[in-house]
């Protein structure tokens, strides 16, 4: 009896992605997205279900999305989702890439995200009491379409049309809502907008709108507390509210608001009022925090701008006495755009004199006495008159949630530049992205409750590296097939494993061991074509180690 080993070679046939697809793809199924698609859209009369489309569409926005036109290159090199989806790659037309587009209104958007909120609200028990609104745009690659315009670009493409969108959060990430606008609508009518839909659509529900100084007007105050909502909003300090932070002295702020060790000391007044709403008086709360380091750097950085504005004023009075400006308007003219230039026009007062040919700035001793009253304080207003200070400062803090949804729509999925010319498609192209961001909130949710830190760029690389390896052990006659993930880490199988995606057993097939019976071999004869090696025609036996 004799043993012999022989070395086992491995083909491979595959070398794909599997960790990100795989994850996303059973989130979607997850949040029961097919479904709702097939649900509330109209019936395509020929092709492909709509919403395996669009959850191939949501696929490839979650992942590394890529053009519509070479959607069909990038699911064919995706084999672990055509095994899921069941959809041919060969099959796929342009038709099936724009579409799917055409059929997701605003009605089937707004029911869509319905039904997510509902999966929301079972599996991870949320609630809609708080709301994080936010605004932003972005830009065209085109000068066809009719919902693009001329307006402020937040991505310094001031070249471009511009469309608006807004984005609603729940508490932990998770995105609401989304409205799309022209470019030329401003940020504070966006969110009268946003008051009316979630009220229309959320009729039970009492929420705090929680906004950042840029949409909270007093009219968008006004439409909140009228649709029956609450919120939570950073006020401009000017008119009504600069007269009431100037009338409290500094020896008002006594109480100090509680805040970890890392955070800056805060004080705090508290002022109550009133809003028309309607014709009634509306009850509200005035929280007016003072910062006492923030004073501090705001003076100094007064300060700073005041002494470079007098320097620009210093460049154009050498240009007097060199005879250069002659013209008293003129000369004027010329200091108070380089006070205005530095910011600082409000706090001087330009005069010239003739007789001396000198430029005068007379200090406006009120305007600076105001300032430095104003120095390290801002003013959040709310609804809830039985929130504490704190209370209302932690939760207006907690607005960054939206603005992270908005840093995933420009940086991961990314939402620009936008390549369509037909509304309804920009809309939809929008509302897809925010899906992709519900989907990338829920994964970050669960990495979180299994302990896994880092934000979703992280998990998106630390899945991205997982892939799948498809290969053959060649032995012989015999073919045996394994399949393996490679850059599987101890996090990234913890995470795989909470999201539910199956994983594959680690291969097992090393080496072969072949048992040769010797009595039942015959006499050994060389091998054809090949020199010095031998054959035993004798019974084998394969055991896999």
């Amino acid at each position: 009896m004799s043993w012999m080993l022989l070395q086992v070679y491995h083909k491979i046939s595959e070398n794909a992605d599997y960790g990100d697809v795989m994850a996303y793809d059973t989130l979607i199924e997850f949040l029961q997205l097919e479904r709702s698609f097939d649900r509330h859209l109209r019936k395509r009369p020929v092709g492909h279900r709509l919403g395996r489309l669009l959850r191939l569409h949501l696929n490839n926005y979650c992942t590394d999305r890529s053009s519509k036109n070479k959607l069909s290159e990038w699911y064919a090199d995706q084999p672990a989702l055509q095994e899921r989806l069941k959809l041919r790659p060969a099959e796929l037309g342009h038709q099936d890439a724009y579409r799917p587009l055409d059929y997701l209104d605003e009605a089937a958007q707004a029911a869509i995200l319905n039904d997510c909120l509902v999966v929301l609200v079972t599996e991870f028990g949320l609630d809609l009491s708080l709301l994080y609104a936010d605004a932003s745009s972005s830009y065209f690659e085109g000068e066809k379409c009719a919902l693009g315009g001329k307006g402020y670009s937040r991505d310094h493409r001031p070249d471009r049309p511009q469309v608006n969108y807004d984005v609603g959060v729940l508490p932990g990430g998770f995105p609401a809502r989304v409205g799309v606008y022209a470019g030329a609508v401003p940020d504070n009518r966006v969110i009268d907008q946003v008051s009316d839909d979630w009220a229309a659509q959320h009729p039970g529900e009492r929420t705090v709108l929680v906004l950042d100084r840029g949409m909270s007007l007093l009219r968008n105050r006004v439409r909140i507390m009228g649709n029956g909502q609450g919120f939570v909003a950073g006020v401009k300090v000017d008119g009504a509210i600069r007269t009431l932070v100037l009338s409290i002295p500094h020896q008002a702020f006594s109480e100090e608001v509680p805040l970890p060790d890392d955070k800056e000391l805060l004080k705090v007044v508290r002022r109550g009022g009133t809003v028309g709403v309607k014709g009634r008086d509306v009850p509200v709360m005035n929280h007016i925090y003072f910062n006492p380091a923030e004073a501090k750097r705001e003076r100094q950085r007064r300060e700073q701008r005041i002494a470079r504005a007098k320097a620009a004023v210093a460049e154009v009075q050498a240009q007097i006495e060199v005879g250069q400006l002659k013209k008293a308007s003129v000369i004027r003219r010329r200091a108070k755009q380089k006070l205005k230039r530095h910011k600082v026009h409000a706090l001087f007062t330009v005069k010239f004199d003739a007789q001396q040919r000198r430029v005068i700035l007379q200090p406006r001793e009120d305007v600076l006495a105001q300032g430095a009253l104003l120095d390290g304080k801002f003013v959040l207003q709310t609804t809830e008159m039985a929130w504490t200070s704190e209370q209302c400062l932690t939760t207006y803090r907690q607005h960054d949630e939206a603005e992270k949804v908005i840093q995933w729509l420009k940086q991961i999925v990314p939402v620009r530049p936008i390549r369509h010319w037909n509304d309804q498609r920009v809309a939809a192209h929008i509302f897809l992205s925010i899906l992709a961001c519900l989907v990338m909130a829920v994964l970050r949710h669960i990495a979180r409750q299994i302990g896994l830190k880092g934000g979703v760029d992280t998990l998106r690389h630390l899945l991205r590296r997982v892939k799948r390896v498809v290969s053959h052990v060649h032995v012989g006659q015999s073919v045996i097939p394994q399949v393996s993930l490679t850059g599987l880490t101890q996090d990234a199988r913890r995470l795989l494993t909470h999201v539910g995606v199956p994983l594959p057993e680690p291969a097992g097939v090393a080496w072969v061991a072949v048992r040769l019976d010797a009595e039942a071999c015959p006499e050994p004869r060389p091998e054809q074509g090949r020199r010095g090696s031998r054959r035993k025609d004798a019974q084998m036996t394969l055991a896999l180690v």
